[in-house]
């Protein structure tokens, strides 16, 4: 099941305002994903700046697991298979939760 995903409120794109913003947030968020892929020894000083507890090689060993997962996007960053996303699709709408209900 794919995990980490963006999720937006498609019947609010059509607001322009909303729209750009959504925009503006995925073009942050790639710009982000690119620095800790060229610079992976500097994200962990910078995310315990902000407070998180994880050590720092702990860090650096996430952020190296994570590059593998996201480059080289053959097909585009952001771009998801068809089929893992039907998968996801699937198990969201067809798995009961702790309480035996569908979320």
């Amino acid at each position: 099941m794919l995990q980490d995903a963006v999720w937006a409120n498609t019947a609010k794109l059509g607001d322009a305002a909303y729209q750009q913003q959504t925009v503006k947030f995925l073009a942050a968020t790639i710009k982000g994903w690119a620095f800790c892929r060229d610079n992976p020894s500097t994200w962990p000083g910078r995310s315990r700046g902000q407070g998180s507890k994880l050590g720092k090689s702990h860090q650096l060993w996430q952020m190296n697991e994570v590059n593998k997962l996201i480059w080289p996007s053959t097909a585009g960053i952001g771009l998801v298979d068809p089929t893992a996303w039907q998968q996801t699709v699937d198990i969201s709408l067809h798995t009961k939760n702790q309480t035996a209900t569908r979320c």
